[in-house]
């Protein structure tokens, strides 16, 4: 009966609802917009509106039905669906009695989180984010905590950066204020690197997310790096030697998860290194900037070594007495500047207690530099390998067996020799340097005789201890060939005489190798050839100067004597390969009027000679300073005084008149035939002289006629005591200093020059 009761209850409840509903429906339903404005299908879209008329309204996506589900009165919800690569769709909804509200336009978009990653402090999402409004997410913590912005990149890729708060669970990402979803449920981050620095004792990380199970590797390929301490935010490891051999090498930090994070690290560029001939390693590096730094060199000894030179390409210092093979860097500071190198010292003897009899031919060596590993506590790498060769070419291996002797830090090798023949000892390291003692009769060198230079020739080697057995001779370090032991104290071979030299009074190695044992001794000299000219450079003539001569042989640490033309040249150089020789010349050497060069000649020791015409003067412009003169219409020889005359293409003219057959004489003067004919209408002007050579022209007005006397040839007549003008005529007339006219005794007054062969003159007439 109360059963009943409750069911009647229910239905009259239900019909009441549905009346109220039905009452406010009289209007469609109305959309006011999504809770975001974007999505995808399969996601969960929110839309927000009234006069829904239900509690689950049907949605239209571009005119499909679907469900929602009831969030409030105001909002619904329903998973996406449509086209799944559409850009954008269409959404509405429509009540139990049909009516359809108005549309929204829902953007496709969205995060794929499968795609995210982390590189170090930086989260990058992926996804589509061309159609969302930028600037609107934000991540925090899941739980609680604070938000951080997202930084859009680009229509893919958004990112935010790490801190100590977020890697503490998963994130949630916000947009706007609405919740877009929780990622990285798991809550495995990489750890975080925001500093690291390598010290000359390892390597120290900054950052945070360091745990117990955190290891760290270095190099490529990658090497453990033994962690000596670890906090939450800072790691410190030492790394093996072998990973940081490269400049440019990376460093893993990574979780017990496998997040991994990856960083590069280059350091300044050590590339290699030489012995030089006394034991100093120079240190080649790239780029060095030692001038802030106060470097020292690490590695190979107990304590740092102080270098004696340093550049932005090298670094010098000596080896102290302690000094290994090993794993060499430059340091400053706390700070290791440069990647490992391994380098070795040449190592040297002090003594040798050679094998007999005696001793039981035990081969006893004292010296430094002998330790046989690598400066590394942690391995026994052997780094000298001890060896001594037979002449019949049989090589033994002796063990490392040395004792270090702390009062000088040197060492005693000891070897027992399998039988007593001549050998070489050798001490090779494992970057290539050596030393080595001969134990046997060295050939002893004395003499040699000479071959004219570049001309094959025998030569006749004068000593001891020679024998035939792998008998071998260099010139040079040039073969010898068909080298014969003639006896024990003379060899003969044949050379080619071409190992290049500068220096003639240097005489070149011979070395001979007999048995094994090898001699050497600086005494072969060549026949010297006499000096080859080829050229020199020009400077102006009169004019002090240096002149480079040309050629080959030149070379001499004796006095060289030059000269040019007559003249000496004061040698002050030649350059060391013997090419050019660099003398003062005074320019004073007669220059043969410019048209041919002038001998030069080199003079070596006084006794090797060469002379080449190859000299020419740089000539001046050339100047005109005066002339001698002829008589005004009579031919003559005219001398042109000045200087920088040259014949070479001559030719003289006077005022456009040729002077002809120009000589000339020295460079000061030229000499030529004038026809004097040149018409003038004032003796008292120079006529211009042009003077034209093959390289210049030259005009000055220096010539001057010698005036010729008055010709008087006629004269118009008077009538007797009757005053009248006479007419004279004849030649010479013009430019005089003064002129008077006299007929007579009697003077023809106010003379007047009409032309140079007319005067005119008042005469009295009064001359009986």
């Amino acid at each position: 009966m109360s059963t009943t009761t409750i069911t009647n209850i229910k239905y009259t409840v239900i019909v009441f609802i549905a009346l109220i509903v039905l009452s406010v429906n009289a209007a469609a339903p109305v959309l006011d917009g999504f809770a975001i404005d974007w999505g995808r299908v399969g996601k969960t879209i929110t839309i927000k509106g009234t006069n829904f008329g239900t509690a689950t309204p049907t949605v239209w996506v571009d005119g499909v039905e679907g469900a929602t589900i009831y969030l409030s009165d105001t909002m619904k919800c329903f998973t996406m669906y449509g086209s799944p690569t559409a850009r954008q769709w269409t959404i509405s909804v429509s009540n139990p009695a049909g009516e359809m509200s108005n549309s929204l336009v829902l953007f496709a978009a969205g995060v794929d989180p499968d795609l995210f990653y982390q590189i170090n402090d930086v989260y990058y999402l992926v996804g589509d984010f061309e159609q969302v409004g930028r600037g609107l997410f934000e991540v925090s913590r899941y739980g609680g905590g604070n938000l951080y912005p997202v930084t859009y990149i680009n229509s893919t890729h958004m990112k935010f950066f790490m801190n100590t708060d977020l890697v503490q669970s998963y994130f949630v990402l916000f947009y706007g204020s609405y919740t877009e979803g929780a990622y990285n449920a798991g809550g495995q981050y990489a750890p975080v690197i925001l500093a690291s620095s390598f010290t000359p004792t390892g390597l120290t990380i900054n950052g945070f997310l360091y745990s117990a199970q955190t290891t760290i590797k270095t190099g490529n390929p990658a090497a453990d790096c033994e962690i000596t301490s670890q906090t939450y935010y800072i790691l410190s490891c030492v790394p093996k030697p072998t990973s940081l051999l490269n400049p440019t090498i990376q460093f893993q930090v990574t979780q017990s998860s496998g997040k991994q994070t990856t960083m590069p690290f280059i350091f300044t560029s050590l590339n290699g290194f030489v012995n030089d001939a006394n034991n100093k390693c120079i240190l080649s590096v790239t780029n060095f900037n030692f001038v802030p730094n106060s470097p020292l060199i690490g590695g190979i000894s107990d304590a740092p070594i102080t270098p004696i030179y340093k550049s932005d390409s090298e670094v010098k210092f000596s080896y102290p007495a302690d000094a290994k093979c090993g794993y060499a860097f430059i340091l400053s500071g706390g700070n290791r500047l440069t990647n490992n190198l391994i380098v070795c010292p040449r190592p040297l003897f002090f003594s040798v207690d050679m094998p007999s009899d005696a001793n039981g031919y035990v081969l006893t060596v004292n010296g430094v530099y002998l330790y046989p590993y690598m400066n590394d506590p942690n391995t026994l790498t052997q780094t000298l390998f001890f060896t001594y060769t037979y002449a019949d070419g049989v090589t033994n291996v002796c063990p490392p067996n040395v004792v270090w002797q702390p009062s000088d830090s040197s060492y005693i090798f000891t070897c027992t020799i399998s039988r007593p023949n001549s050998f070489i000892f050798y001490v090779n390291t494992t970057t290539g340097d050596s030393n080595r003692f001969q134990f046997g009769n060295t050939p002893i060198i004395t003499n040699a005789s000479p071959t004219d230079y570049l001309v094959p020739g025998v030569v006749t080697i004068t000593g001891k201890f020679f024998y035939e057995y792998q008998l071998l001779v260099t010139i040079g370090a040039t073969p010898c060939s068909q080298a014969t032991a003639v006896s024990s104290t003379k060899i003969t071979c044949m050379f080619p005489s071409n190992v290049t030299v500068f220096n003639f009074n240097n005489p070149l190695a011979v070395e001979v190798s007999s048995e094994g044992n090898v001699g050497s001794e600086a005494v072969f000299l060549y026949n010297r050839p006499n000096p080859v000219i080829t050229g020199a450079t020009s400077i102006t003539y009169s004019i002090l100067g240096n002149v480079t001569i040309t050629g080959s042989f030149f070379y001499s640490t004796n006095p060289i004597y030059v000269s040019i033309g007559d003249k000496e040249c004061v040698v002050k150089g030649v350059n060391v390969v013997g090419t050019e020789i660099t003398c003062t010349f005074p320019s004073t050497a007669s220059p043969n009027g410019f048209v041919s060069p002038l001998n030069v000649h080199v003079s070596i020791d006084n006794t090797y000679n060469a002379t080449a015409a190859v000299f020419n003067y740089f000539r001046l412009n050339p100047i005109i300073t005066s002339s001698t003169s002829t008589t005004y219409g009579t031919p003559g020889q005219v001398t042109i005084t000045g200087n920088f005359f040259s014949s070479k293409g001559l030719v003289v003219s006077i005022d456009g008149t040729p002077c002809t057959s120009p000589t000339v004489i020295g460079v000061t003067q030229i000499v030529c035939t004038f026809s004097s004919n040149t018409v003038v209408s004032n003796f008292k002007t120079p006529l211009a002289i042009t003077v034209k050579d093959s390289l210049y022209t030259v005009t000055n007005s220096v010539f001057y006629y010698v005036r010729p006397n008055p010709v008087v040839s006629g004269a118009t007549p008077t009538k007797y005591l009757s005053a009248g003008q006479v007419t004279i005529t004849g030649k010479y007339f013009i430019s005089p200093d003064s002129l008077s006219v006299t007929i007579g005794a009697s003077i023809c007054s106010s003379p007047s020059i009409i032309s140079q062969d007319t005067i005119t003159c008042q005469y009295q007439s009064d001359v009986a």
